[in-house]
């Protein structure tokens, strides 16, 4: 997939919940964005993809460029402890 498709937000979710089956709510509090952001850049994502005629998902997705996560963020997505080195 060519990655200007995308935007480097939209990449990140993808890459969370599909590349690391990340659920919503852990995107969410991960990005320190609400649920209903990350439904939406999913979305759009998808949408993009579709009309550029890509099948996204058949295909491996690279990561995003590495992020900074605090502890704290990571704990308060619940059972996100077990990913923070995944990621």
């Amino acid at each position: 997939m060519n990655s200007l498709l995308l935007t480097e937000k939209q990449q990140e979710v993808l890459w969370l919940r599909y590349g690391r089956k990340a659920s919503i709510d852990q995107i969410a509090a991960w990005l320190k964005i609400s649920r209903r952001a990350v439904l939406s850049r999913l979305r759009n994502a998808r949408r993009r993809a579709r009309e550029a005629g890509h099948a996204f998902l058949d295909r491996e997705l690279s990561p995003p460029k590495p992020r900074q996560f605090s502890v704290s963020q990571i704990s308060a997505g619940g059972t996100a402890g077990a990913m923070m080195d995944e990621l």
